[in-house]
């Protein structure tokens, strides 16, 4: 996107130069977006931190058996190239940690008490 000049005409239409009308202004947030943001935020850090512990409790391969599972769940058998799998993250890593369940294969330090349960449950 280019950049606006300070002499170039606002982008808002209204005839005058960027300077002498938006260039000054500043972006006033709601605060029900204020609040939007900051739960995100909180959310987005939180996740972060339940992947990190998945990777440390469950060991490092726990990730590549979520996704065989996941991409059983959803009616394929062969894991896909990688390019499918960016595609799929977003969807992806919410059912990691808060639906796909310990099994006693992918529990790498053999804990009973962790099977059976999902990732979110294991941090709590």
């Amino acid at each position: 996107m280019p950049t606006i000049g300070r002499n170039d005409p606002c982008p808002c239409g209204s005839g005058k130069k960027y300077k002498k009308c938006c260039l000054n202004e500043t972006k006033v947030v709601s605060a029900e977006e204020f609040h939007y943001q900051r739960l995100s935020e909180a959310y987005n850090r939180g996740f972060d931190k339940m992947a990190e512990y998945c990777g440390r409790v469950l060991g490092p391969d726990a990730e590549d058996r979520a996704l065989s599972e996941y991409w059983m769940a959803i009616g394929r058998e062969v894991v896909p190239v990688d390019a499918d799998v960016q595609r799929q993250m977003p969807l992806f890593a919410p059912w990691m940690v808060f639906n796909w369940e310990v099994t006693p294969a992918v529990s790498a330090n053999k804990l009973p008490a962790l099977e059976g349960k999902t990732v979110a449950e294991i941090l709590l």
